[in-house]
């Protein structure tokens, strides 16, 4: 997907699936792919435009628990997380 990998189903949350992943470069990640009835949710675009702004903010500014996303992307709709 977009160079990604999906290796394995981690977790299911209220918005996505995590999937254990490789990057292209063969690196480890966790891909988040938000879910098909989220997707479709009127308001869904700006508030995933949203989240994806503010957890680059708080990636950025390191604050504890916070994992930094590398990439997100609309179509499909997911986010990349480093595991380091």
């Amino acid at each position: 997907m977009l160079g990604y990998r999906l290796e394995k189903f981690q977790a299911k949350g209220a918005f996505g699936k995590v999937y254990k992943s490789s990057d292209p470069m063969g690196e480890t990640v966790a891909i988040k792919i938000l879910l098909e009835e989220e997707r479709k949710k009127r308001d869904f675009l700006q508030s995933f435009r949203r989240g994806v702004r503010s957890m680059r903010i708080l990636g950025e500014r390191n604050v504890d628990g916070i994992v930094k996303y590398r990439e997100a992307f609309e179509i499909p709709a997911f986010v990349c997380h480093g595991l380091d």
